[in-house]
């Protein structure tokens, strides 16, 4: 038992390090940067060559003896900790504004029905030109790119959800809240392995959003200081003196902008893999379901084929979702 646990205390630890603390440290020290140096300082080596000369004696104290080591190891890792848990909670909340379920998302992103709008005109356009090729050629329907079913939602990610869920109570007549957990256990291992990495993804790119939040929140924090450090009336003009520079804070603003992009961007190729293999499941298993709640006889079931007619979703749902008797 106790090589197991040593075991699990290094994955532990390593993962907090390489997922938290070390991110942290790097947020740590970006700022430091920006309250240190200017753009110009960061292309002059004489000028970083003195910072490195300059900071060899504090090392070297900090470091003098093993505890003093030990306890400088534990600050840097505790005080990478902050930024790293501060970014669990931004991507979490990234996450729900992506997919439409935070109250911001409102103010920000587009109206559902200026959404459907463009998706109908795309629809009109797909019906001419087919009618105009006669049914020859490459199908011209770009209605897709916006959603697979018309617009509901104040985003992407959101429609995209709500597009699997339509798809499969219209196709199958299932209820993907009801029957989605009990399809899952009856799933083969390499299909839940793929659900899972694609679930890891989009976790990964919460969290790369949390992180290009962050630092957004620590540059307008640091710009606002100062701006009111620079604004000499009343009881601001006796803050103490920003030391931050305004193109230092313009880039860590630029990283903060691209990384939350980018993790948008992954965001959005997860879901659509998620989304597609949570549909890929119901096509090819919505049969076993069927068969495991007892809607229809092991000797009949292959009268349907792997897919399920509505009619039969329907008793499905009906039964997983378990009414409660009048």
């Amino acid at each position: 038992m106790n090589p197991l646990l040593v075991e699990i205390g290094k994955k532990a630890a390593e993962h907090w390090w390489t997922h938290l603390a070390l991110p942290g440290v790097l947020f740590l020290g970006a700022l430091a940067a920006c309250a240190l140096l200017t753009p110009a300082d960061l292309v002059d080596p004489a000028r970083l060559s003195e910072l490195a000369a300059d900071a060899q004696p504090l090392l070297k104290t900090l470091t003098s003896t093993v505890a003093a080591t030990v306890a400088l190891l534990v600050a840097v890792f505790v005080l990478g900790l902050a930024p790293g848990l501060a970014v669990q909670a931004l991507g979490g909340w990234c996450g729900r504004w992506w997919l439409a379920e935070s109250a911001l998302s409102r103010l920000v992103f587009w109206n559902p029905w200026w959404r459907g709008r463009r998706w109908d005109a795309a629809r009109r356009r797909a019906r001419r030109r087919r009618e105009d090729a006669n049914g020859d050629g490459e199908d011209p329907d770009r209605s897709y790119r916006i959603s697979l079913t018309r617009p509901t939602r104040r985003t992407w990610m959101a429609d995209r959800m709500a597009s699997l869920s339509s798809r499969v109570r219209r196709f199958h007549g299932l209820d993907v809240y009801w029957t989605w957990p009990r399809l899952l256990l009856i799933l083969p291992e390499g299909a839940r392995e793929d659900l899972r990495l694609a679930q890891d993804s989009f976790a990964q790119a919460r969290t790369l959003g949390g992180w290009g939040a962050l630092y957004l929140l620590a540059a307008g924090a640091c710009a606002l200081h100062l701006v009111m450090t620079d604004w000499d009336a009343g009881p601001l003009s006796r803050l103490p003196e920003s030391p931050w520079d305004p193109w230092a804070l313009a880039l860590l603003g630029a990283a903060g902008a691209v990384t939350g992009a980018v993790g948008h961007q992954r965001a959005r190729t997860a879901i659509a893999s998620l989304a597609d293999l949570v549909e890929s499941c119901y096509d090819l298993h919505a049969r076993e379901l069927a068969e495991s709640v007892g809607a229809v006889r092991p000797d009949h079931v292959h009268d349907y084929g792997r897919a399920i007619p509505p009619e039969l979703g329907a008793k499905v749902t009906h039964l997983l979702r378990k009414p409660v008797p009048s």
